[in-house]
């Protein structure tokens, strides 16, 4: 080898190393490598025993590179090279440039690049991706530098080693302007995936019912690794201490063991809480309002950018805010209602604490047949007014012994209307309504008072129908003696299927086979 030739692939090896450092891709995981223009020619210029030690080195450097840059190492990125490598050397073998046309011979090494790296790529990378998708893809990135191989090949024939450093630059210099692109379009396209998903959590927050409801969510987002525990602080209203909610506790935390100073918004600061370590996240400039982030979830905050991290701090500001007001109006809603219930129970003195029985019941069985927290909330309330109607019926009628005429039997059967009306005009409480409405439906359709048949009737009103009839059987009424919860849930298993959902009733089951004897003491 000459002086010429050896400064001559020199320089294309270092080019085909820089190169094979900075891959560029170009979407849905897809890497167009260019250093295979440069093997190209370096094996139409030098023999195999000295193309094949020189690619090896340059992809060898470009990957050892690459893993400290990355601080990792991507093995598609050396199966992609070794491939280029061996087509490459393929081609040389039988000399495409002296015994086919240049074109059919470049035609050959982008078909069989494009279908080597679409293999690498289904094995290795993703199988999210179609394989037409990763194939096409491929093929046009190909294509797009198919011309340089004759340009590069004719060039650095005729013009050695500086050619070889003039056509290499701009090439190298293309590749690193792709890479600082492509950096940018991932950096943007992550944080537009992270808003979204930011946007997702406070729906979800927005939502939750309890505050563990709502740490739980929260953890749910920044525990990316499935590790990490998220607790908030707030400080108690007389300023001198603060209240640790989550991390399976509520606790107090003194001052002393919090950082000092306290991280402002946005801010993050190294902490021990509750025996645990981790950082706390300063959520508003008042310094009023932290998280304390363990494990996992450190990390996630850690991440993002600082833009991103000061919109999730506002988030869990707002958010929380607005969380306890809707428990203040919740809780308020809900005693009212407790209030209602007894009111409709005093009216008939062998009812009393009825509604109150058939709102655990119904509970218990909602549990029991995995309803989400917000269903939850949704049929204690229900079961809680599902007698509110009952207010507005004669005492001597509710009161009766004996059998009903047909006038007060109709009179008696409007309760359910009559209750749903009277919390009909409660915005966002229109499933309680359905509840309370639709509480003496049956699945053969000859309930009251609409005829609802099957699943035309709501599934909640059917877990309240269930537990109704399983308190009124076991309490004492003007009408009968109560009897025992397994007697209650004979009778009801004769009508499972006709009258009642047959799932309610075998959870009705479970729950009294799992020890629910007292249930009427409730």
């Amino acid at each position: 080898m000459n002086p010429v030739s050896l400064a001559t692939t020199a320089v294309l090896s270092a080019t085909a190393a820089v190169l094979s450092a900075f891959p560029v891709r170009i979407g849905n995981g897809l890497i167009l490598r260019p250093a295979i223009v440069v093997y190209f020619v370096i094996f139409h210029l030098e023999p195999p025993l000295v193309a094949i030690p020189a690619c090896l080195l340059s992809l060898a450097g470009g990957l050892v590179y690459g893993y400290f840059r990355r601080d990792g190492f991507e093995l598609s990125e050396l199966l992609g090279g070794l491939a280029q490598i061996s087509v490459t050397l393929l081609f040389s073998l039988i000399d495409p440039i002296g015994h086919l046309h240049p074109a059919v011979a470049y035609l050959m090494v982008i078909l069989i690049l494009s279908a080597i790296d679409t293999t690498i790529h289904r094995a290795v990378v993703s199988d999210r991706v179609a394989p037409a998708k990763i194939g096409g893809g491929y093929l046009l990135s190909y294509l797009a530098v198919s011309p340089m191989y004759p340009l590069y090949v004719f060039s650095i024939s005729e013009g050695g080693p500086g050619a070889a450093f003039l056509i290499g630059a701009p090439l190298v210099v293309l590749a690193l302007v792709l890479v600082v692109r492509g950096k940018a379009v991932a950096g943007y396209s992550k944080k537009v995936e992270e808003m979204s998903l930011q946007n997702r959590l406070a729906a979800r927050l927005s939502r939750a019912g309890s505050t563990d409801e709502y740490l739980h969510r929260l953890r749910s987002y920044l525990a990316r690794d499935g590790e990490g525990e998220v607790i908030l602080l707030s400080r108690t209203e007389t300023r001198e201490g603060w209240i640790a909610w989550g991390g399976g506790t509520e606790a107090t935390v003194d001052l002393s063991d919090l950082p000092d100073p306290l991280p402002g918004a946005n801010r993050i600061a190294p902490a021990r809480i509750l025996g645990r370590d981790g950082v706390i996240l300063g959520v508003n400039e008042e310094r009023n309002l932290m998280l304390f982030l363990e494990g996992g979830c450190s990390r996630t905050a850690a991440d993002f950018s600082e833009d991103l991290r000061d919109s999730f701090v506002h988030l869990v500001e707002h958010s929380w805010h607005a969380m306890g007001h809707s428990l203040k109006s919740e809780e308020a809603f809900l005693a009212a209602a407790v209030m209602l219930a007894r009111l409709a129970d005093a009216k008939d003195d062998y009812t009393h604490g009825h509604s109150l029985r058939v709102a655990e019941i119904s509970h218990l069985l909602g549990q029991l047949l995995g309803l989400s927290e917000e269903d939850l909330r949704t049929l204690r309330v229900g079961a809680l007014l599902h007698d509110l109607g009952k207010i507005a019926i004669p005492t001597e009628i509710l009161t009766k012994k004996g059998f009903l005429t047909p006038r007060e039997r109709e009179i008696i059967e409007k309760h359910p209307e009559e209750g749903a009306s009277t919390v009909g005009g409660l915005s966002g409480y229109e499933r309680v309504v359905e509840i309370i409405r639709s509480h003496h439906e049956r699945l053969n359709g000859v309930g009251y008072p609409d005829g609802l048949s099957g699943r035309q009737i709501p599934f909640l009103a059917r877990i309240v129908a269930v537990a109704d009839t399983f308190d009124a059987i076991t309490s004492t009424r003007s009408y009968h003696a109560h009897s025992d919860s397994q007697t209650a849930l004979d009778i009801i298993r004769v009508a499972s299927g006709h009258q009642f959902d047959s799932r309610v009733v075998r959870a009705l089951e479970e729950m009294v086979e799992n020890g629910a004897e007292n249930l009427a003491g409730i």
